[in-house]
């Protein structure tokens, strides 16, 4: 990690609560964990108060969320703002930080609307920490909801539908994505090095990946 890098961990250390030692209070701090900041700041990407570069330790040591794993190259952390588990993977390469992903577990409504508003609400945040996208797409497989918003939940449900919303800053590139992968709906966002290979998104909505592993 470098010098500069370290400062700026450290100095946001300062205002960061320590992680429970224990397995058994997990549970706890998944409920209680605050969410700390993230945005641009002085030019770096900067997500829960930790930058592209940090090693392992760093983010063990920092992140307020509810430790879960380690598997192979990544941590895995947790925390409970409302119905829905959070979960935030953390990917390292030479146990430098090059990749945050954050995505909601087992996620479902009855109304599947409901899943369309969390989706433009995720894109309000995001927008508003990390500025103005740089392209919003809508991929479909079946067009006969397009013309009708009302509608999309009951697309992405039938998988006809995948929504995906971009940022590229100078030393990341963010990509939003909401669809239906046959089990759970999937709304989580990455946020990846400029240093890492980003691929392209799927061009339609049957271009899906498998469902994660859930914890």
């Amino acid at each position: 990690m470098t010098q500069g890098l370290l400062l700026m961990v450290a100095m946001f250390a300062a205002l960061s609560a320590s992680m429970p030692a224990g397995a058994q209070d997990t549970a706890q701090a998944v409920r209680q964990a605050p969410i700390p900041s993230s945005g641009v700041v002085d030019g770096l990407t900067v997500y829960h108060d930790l930058a592209f570069g940090v090693g392992k330790d760093d983010v063990r040591a920092y992140e307020k969320a509810a430790f879960y794993k380690e598997e192979g190259d990544s941590l895995y952390f947790l925390y409970k703002p409302d119905f829905f588990r959070r979960l935030i993977r953390y990917d390292f390469g030479d146990d430098k930080l090059v990749r945050i992903h954050h995505s909601i577990v087992e996620f479902h409504f009855p109304n599947a609307g409901r899943v369309v508003e969390t989706y433009y609400d995720v894109l309000e945040e995001l927008r508003g920490l990390y500025g103005e996208p740089a392209a919003t797409d809508l991929f479909w497989k079946d067009k006969r909801y397009e013309k009708y918003p009302d509608y999309w939940g009951r697309a992405l449900y039938s998988r006809d539908l995948r929504m995906v919303t971009r940022w590229t800053l100078p030393d990341a590139a963010i990509t939003l994505e909401c669809y239906h992968d046959g089990r759970y709906y999937q709304l989580h966002y990455t946020i990846e090095s400029a240093s890492v290979s980003v691929q392209p998104p799927p061009r339609n909505a049957i271009d899906l990946p498998v469902a994660p592993v859930q914890p």
